[in-house]
């Protein structure tokens, strides 16, 4: 009998020590704060209004045609900014279709010698354009063409006298687009410009390429 007392008082004990570590571990875990286990984010939506900010390269020529010019190609080249805002709509699983407008500032210039003239120079500046671009989605990735309408200031100087004319236009680009978060992507684009030739004793050809980093703002995100 005293054995078995023994025992039963040792399984009691034993059984006790644990309900009161378990009420201890109980009320420590009730000390501690509230903390809500993490949201996962979700993959970025490419649907909705953007704002975009880019720095960019730009080069190019300027054909001049005429007896005085004596035929002349003058090579442009210089920094931009551009601002962007623009609207996409994702049209499946795979295809994006968007709409945009977007402002460069920078002067794209050069200058030579040419013809009777003592020096020719070209300058285009604040480069409007709007445009879409249609693209492919892969993952967070996106691979697209865009097109549009474009306008350009542009300053020819021609020995002594100096001329101003708003050039209009059209571009076509490429570009990848990689997205990190649910607002926020990293972009790379190549853009083409033509602008139309302005006539008169000399007739001028404006063309410029350019290359494009930036990033785009989802707005509402």
């Amino acid at each position: 009998m005293g054995k078995e007392t023994t025992m039963r008082k040792t399984m009691i004990a034993s059984v006790a020590a644990g309900l009161l570590a378990g009420a201890a571990g109980s009320a420590a875990f009730a000390d501690e704060p509230y903390r809500p286990a993490p949201v996962n984010a979700g993959p970025y939506s490419w649907t909705g209004l953007y704002i975009g900010a880019s720095a960019g390269y730009a080069f190019g020529n300027t054909e001049t045609m005429g007896a005085a010019a004596g035929d002349s190609d003058v090579t442009v080249r210089g920094a931009q900014g551009i601002v962007t805002v623009g609207y996409d709509f994702r049209l499946s699983p795979g295809w994006l279709f968007g709409l945009f407008a977007d402002y460069a500032f920078g002067e794209v210039d050069g200058s030579i010698l040419g013809g009777t003239l003592d020096k020719i120079s070209s300058t285009i500046d604040n480069q409007w354009a709007i445009g879409a671009r249609l693209g492919y989605l892969r993952a967070s990735t996106l691979w697209y063409a865009t097109a549009g309408y474009t306008e350009a200031d542009w300053h020819v100087q021609l020995g002594p006298k100096g001329h101003d004319e708003t050039l209009s236009g059209y571009f076509v680009g490429l570009g990848v687009e990689q997205a990190f978060s649910q607002a926020l992507s990293l972009k790379l684009e190549y853009r083409f410009s033509s602008y139309d030739t302005v006539p008169g004793a000399l007739s001028f050809d404006n063309e410029v390429s350019s290359i494009r980093v930036g990033v785009n703002w989802k707005l509402g995100r």
